[in-house]
């Protein structure tokens, strides 16, 4: 989930994505995989979740149990706040949003106070965060120097080194 569900129904957002067979990751993970490679992926409700109770909270450590720590684990959470939380359960891939980058220069650098991961791909600790810019916007409708952005990753397979010699 990110901030905007939980100002203007929540449930019936939920409801609508599954409905559209869009799984929703709250504070769970699902298991991917193809040609036998695989990742865990981990999703938590957005920070504003907090003010519609305890259910709605980001809770990594709940998504995150009980799973096999030797295999890949990327984090959704619309907010790069939770990259601590992330670093600490062994995530290689945190990717979220959130930011719009600052949206309207010269904000972005009053947006860096409270989100010093404003937008790109960083490398903090072992792990990669990549926080998209997005499409929308908040406030005034409009963006400068700051253009929409939809990103598309392609995951790859570590190869599998041979260790017959």
């Amino acid at each position: 989930t990110g901030n905007h569900e939980f100002f203007s129904g929540l449930l019936e957002w939920m409801k609508a994505f599954e409905q559209l067979g869009i799984r929703v990751l709250k504070n769970e993970r699902a298991r991917i995989e193809r040609d036998g490679a695989g990742f865990d992926l981990a999703g938590v409700h957005d920070h504003s979740g907090r003010r519609m109770g305890p259910d709605f909270r980001p809770d990594l450590a709940r998504a995150v149990d009980g799973r096999d720590s030797n295999e890949p684990l990327i984090v959704l959470s619309h907010q790069s706040l939770i990259i601590d939380d992330a670093e600490k359960v062994g995530a290689g891939l945190v990717l979220s949003g959130h930011t719009h980058e600052g949206q309207i220069w010269p904000f972005n650098y009053l947006v860096r106070l409270r989100y010093p991961l404003l937008g790109g791909r960083y490398e903090v600790g072992g792990m990669t965060v990549i926080v998209c810019r997005g499409t929308g916007t908040w406030g005034p409708r409009m963006r400068l120097w700051r253009p929409s952005e939809i990103l598309r990753l392609e995951l790859r397979a570590a190869r599998k080194q041979d260790t017959s010699n």
